[in-house]
């Protein structure tokens, strides 16, 4: 991919996306909503713990990790959702792993738990814009309108499992599987397109 193609999408470059997806060429993604993969690259973990030791995984991840259902919290790098009742996907930057890595190992004789490292397995996309909503709701069953601000979940997007996280009134994040990021980057292509010719 050339890098004015890379630079047009913000694509990092370690991703290697293929030039097109589907039919659709990645160099043009306009539309009236904004699509942006993640700037970097990310450390993610999926950690299960019993949620009588939440507080120590919290102390050890350096963030009050929630324990409700779909609850998000965001300090700094590091963020945290809760997408079960024992477990949770939690966010840091890459150069923050081997620490992360090191305080849950040392919690480990105290606090048994599963801490897993992702990092490699998902990709974030940025969707922002008024008909943010109108968008997604092109390939995802759930009532948009009815996600809180600050909640996340695991969902769909067509046939494509996901985690939907939403910041703000018109601004989402998808954490797709990298196999089925092209189907889903080509789905929210057409979906924009149709969107900005008023279809």
């Amino acid at each position: 991919m050339s890098n004015q193609m890379s630079n047009a999408l913000n694509l990092p470059g370690t991703l290697n996306l293929p030039d097109k997806i589907g039919s659709q060429m990645t160099a043009t993604m306009t539309g009236p909503v904004t699509l942006t993969l993640q700037p970097k690259e990310r450390a993610r973990f999926n950690l299960r713990i019993d949620p009588k030791d939440l507080a120590k995984a919290s102390r050890a991840f350096g963030l009050e990790i929630g324990a409700n259902i779909h609850s998000f919290a965001e300090k700094g790098s590091r963020s945290a959702l809760c997408l079960g009742p024992d477990e949770w996907l939690l966010w840091a930057d890459e150069e923050e792993k081997a620490d992360i890595l090191k305080a849950f190992a040392d919690l480990y004789g105290d606090s048994p738990h599963s801490l897993t490292d992702i990092s490699d397995r998902q990709v974030s996309i940025n969707i922002e814009g008024e008909q943010a909503a109108e968008l997604l709701s092109i390939g995802c069953p759930r009532d948009l309108s009815q996600i809180k601000v600050g909640t996340g979940m695991r969902t769909l997007f067509d046939t494509a499992e996901v985690v939907l996280l939403r910041r703000g009134e018109t601004a989402f994040t998808l954490e797709v599987w990298r196999s089925f990021l092209p189907h889903v980057r080509g789905l929210l292509y057409v979906g924009n397109q149709e969107l900005a010719i008023g279809l």
